[in-house]
Parts: structure tokens; C-alpha cells; sequence
């Protein structure tokens, strides 16, 4: 009853004449949701897509090979709406009755956008749905995508509406807009427009990836991950990357039977569903995927999490005077101040005063920039670059973590030559990145005889 399809479906039951029926316990027990529905021969369900849909999908198979099934033949329906709703769980549930599963694409803001209603298994697709009668597709002009063409369109619909925002007039006036002498709620979902007319969800637009100028959808990347099996939950989200921008990062939660499932069985499911630019870059593991109270992914707290796992407690120090000085120097104002707007992310090299951890001088030294070479064959070379989030503050606070990076070699006439990437991330007093330190070390080693 917290969210607006649990509440309307319960008015539409009630005034209809029909009975509501309320799982006792605080938390999903997909066990006593299907007792209910065998006992009081429940004949709809409304339920949060694969947050609820996996663990009934589960209880239903523990119950078969229980020998005990739970006889699901009264319910007729089932519905989501507002979350992802895996073809995978879709096909398990039409597998076990006759029954249609209603999918709506809506938000709080208003609609209804679009909704995918299917009976049969072998009618299950990823991801389409049948635009609404009172919603659009719309281009960055407001004019209507034009089906086939592959454009990326916002959603839009002129269903019922609520006022606005409490106390936000700015945001309410971005996401209510007249066109065309219309009230439309436009809360940021994005899609795109088949041939035949049909809607594919792509996501919200502030939940984008943006890895190396190429833009991931989360909502495609969690389909994928959750086709396999071994997978019954998965948020993705982007994380700070200095050579990327993002990265590509998902937090899973694996069936228990399936728990020690490698990241390389993992990402070759990925290679058949996804371009290679789409596939994480870490994958994490956890028990539970972290949702909100109404059911929905929370990614906010998935980001956090990745984020505390890559930065364990660090050592604080303070931003001094010849920091900052470098920073201005890096913008190019060798006048030593800081301009008020710069790029998001931005890379640079100082020699006098690198933000690098050293024995005996552990926040800066004057060691050498980039390209220092020692000796030929067997010898090194290191590469070291900033990457800047926003200005330096002297007197501030900050604190080092060292977060592991990649290992890779390559082979050529020279010999076999090893690349180790470290990075050092210094935080603020609010766990915020301002700087990521990023040092490539080059080892250089004779190629064997077979290599030659």
C-alpha cells in the first residue's frame, strides 16, 4: 500500500465488490504468499517485478521438489509496474499456469506510459511494451520519434497527474511541460521506438552510464545479468573511473547452490547479449541487492556500497598551499588562482608536488614526472597522472585509499613488457572523490625464445 499500483489495485478490488488479501509478515515470504493465493484461491496478484517475482519463482520450485506444489490455479493475473520484470522470471510463472502477466511502465509523477501483457512462454520478449494511448515519444524538440529510426526519445504522458513537487516549483516545471496545449508528466525515462510501433524502455536518463563517451543503460545491463540463472538480483551503476569517466559496475546477488560462479562464466553469458563496451568492469557480490521500501533498486546505496569496498580506511592529511597551487597551474593560471567552472574530470602531471604516497614523505615529494626510465631490458618506467573532480581547498582535509588496479602484459621484439596500474583516491570529509592518483608502472623483461 506504499506505492501508487499497490494502492489503486486495492481500490479497484474493493469497489469492485472483490476481497483484498494481506501477507502477515514485514518482509516478502514467498512461502506464505503462495499459501495464501492455494487457500483463498486468489485470482490476482500485484506484485514489485523480479524483487517479488525470483523469490516466488524459488518458493515454487522448493515446493515441487518438496513433492509438495502449491496449487496456483485460481490466479489469473499477475501485475508490476515501475520496475524491472525479467523475461527469465516471466517465463517460470506462465510455465506453472494459465495465466496473463501484466507489465506497466508508470511513475509517481504520473501516467501510464506503456504496458506488455503476455500468456503464452513463447510470446515473452525483453523489454517491449505498447505505448499508451496518452503517452509519447519525444525527441529533444518535442516532436514525436519516429518509429524505426533509432532515435533515443523521452517518455511523456498526459494521464493523471499530481500538482507538482512540494516546495520545488524548479523541478516541477521540468517535469510537468505543456506541448502542444497539453500537460505532460515527463519524469526521464528514456526509449526508443520500433518499426511496428512497439516501446523499448531503455531507463532513466540520470541513471546513464557514461563510460569512455559511449552511454550503458543500467535497466540493459541487469536483463542480461539476470537471464543467467545463477543470478536473482542486479543493480548497476556507474563509478568514478579516470580513464573512462564511469565504470561499468554491477552488484549481484548469486542463487546459494551457485554462489562460486567466476566473473569470466559471468561475462561470457554477457558476450552473447551485450556489446563488449556494456559488460562491468567489477562485479560485486552480495546477499541482498539493496532496495528501497517500495520495492525499487536502490542506487544510490549500490554505488556506496562498491564505493566502501574499493576504499578501506585511509590516512588523513591536509591540502596544502603548494597543492593547490599546482592545481591552478594545471587549468593553465600561472597566476596561482582558481577559475569558478572547469571540466567534471581532467588530467594532469606536476612534478613539484604529486599527490603520492612515499615512505618517509607520504603526501608529496619531488619526485620525478612522467616517463622516467631506468636502464633498457629489466628496467622500468612509470607514467603517473591526477584526475581533478573539483578545485583543492587549502586547509582541508583529505584522506589516501589505495584502490587496486589492473595488470596486463604485452610481447614484442624487446621483450615481454608488464603494465601495473595503482590508484590512489583521496576523499573529503563526506567520502566525495576529489582527486584519483593514477601511476602506470612498465617492467621490461627479455621475450622467450618461443615468443620470438
Amino acid at each position: 500500500m506504499m506505492h501508487g499500483t499497490g494502492f489503486f489495485h486495492v481500490m479497484r478490488t474493493l469497489l469492485g465488490g472483490g476481497t483484498v488479501c494481506f501477507a502477515t509478515s514485514r518482509s516478502l515470504d514467498a512461502h506464505e504468499v503462495w499459501g495464501i493465493v492455494q487457500r483463498r484461491r486468489a485470482t490476482e496478484m500485484v506484485i514489485v517485478g523480479d524483487a517479488f517475482g525470483r523469490p516466488l519463482v524459488d518458493a515454487l520450485a522448493e515446493a515441487e521438489r518438496a513433492g509438495d506444489p502449491y496449487d496456483i490455479s485460481s490466479l489469473r493475473r499477475i501485475t508490476s509496474s515501475g520496475v524491472v520484470w525479467s523475461a527469465a522470471v516471466k517465463r517460470e510463472l506462465l510455465a506453472r499456469g494459465s495465466m496473463t502477466l501484466t507489465d506497466n511502465i508508470s511513475a509517481s509523477e504520473g501516467g501510464p506510459f506503456g504496458v506488455s501483457e503476455v500468456s503464452r512462454v513463447e510470446d515473452v520478449v525483453e523489454g517491449r511494451f505498447t505505448l499508451a494511448p496518452v503517452a509519447r515519444v519525444l525527441d529533444e524538440n518535442d516532436r514525436d520519434v519516429v518509429p524505426g529510426s533509432g532515435q533515443i526519445g523521452v517518455l511523456a504522458s498526459a494521464g493523471p497527474q499530481p500538482v507538482g513537487y512540494l516546495n520545488d516549483p524548479e523541478r516541477t516545471a521540468r517535469t510537468w511541460r505543456v506541448i502542444d496545449g497539453v500537460r505532460y508528466a515527463v519524469p526521464g525515462d528514456l526509449a526508443t521506438v520500433e518499426a511496428d510501433g512497439r516501446l523499448v524502455l531503455l531507463g532513466r536518463g540520470d541513471g546513464v552510464v557514461n563510460t569512455g563517451g559511449e552511454k550503458v543503460f543500467p535497466e540493459e545491463v541487469e536483463q542480461a545479468l539476470l537471464a543467467h540463472p545463477a543470478i536473482t538480483d542486479a543493480v548497476v551503476v556507474g563509478v568514478p573511473d579516470p580513464r573512462w569517466g564511469q565504470s561499468v559496475t554491477a552488484v549481484v546477488a548469486p542463487r546459494a547452490a551457485l554462489a562460486d560462479l567466476s566473473d569470466e562464466e559471468l561475462t561470457a553469458h554477457l558476450s552473447d547479449r551485450l556489446a563488449r563496451y556494456k559488460h562491468p568492469r567489477r562485479i560485486v557480490r552480495v546477499d541482498e541487492v539493496p532496495r528501497t521500501p517500495a520495492g525499487k533498486l536502490n542506487r544510490g546505496k549500490a554505488r556506496e556500497l562498491v564505493l566502501a569496498q574499493e576504499r578501506p580506511a585511509g590516512q588523513p592529511f591536509t591540502v596544502e598551499a603548494g597543492h593547490v597551487r599546482a592545481f591552478a597551474r594545471a587549468l593553465g593560471d600561472t597566476g596561482g588562482g582558481i577559475p569558478p567552472t572547469f571540466p567534471i574530470a581532467f588530467a594532469h602531471v606536476d612534478e613539484d608536488w604529486p599527490l603520492v604516497m612515499r615512505p618517509g614523505r607520504p603526501w608529496h615529494g619531488s619526485g620525478k614526472g612522467p616517463g622516467e626510465s631506468r636502464g633498457g631490458a629489466g628496467g622500468l618506467h612509470a607514467e603517473q597522472e591526477f584526475v581533478y573532480y573539483r578545485p583543492l581547498r587549502e586547509g582541508e582535509t583529505l584522506t589516501a585509499h589505495k584502490v587496486p588496479g589492473r595488470t596486463w602484459t604485452k610481447t614484442g621484439r624487446s621483450g615481454v613488457l608488464t603494465f601495473t596500474e595503482r590508484h590512489v583516491d583521496f576523499l573529503d570529509a563526506d567520502q566525495q572523490p576529489v582527486v584519483r592518483s593514477t601511476t602506470v608502472t612498465v617492467t621490461t623483461a627479455p621475450a622467450s625464445e618461443e615468443a620470438r
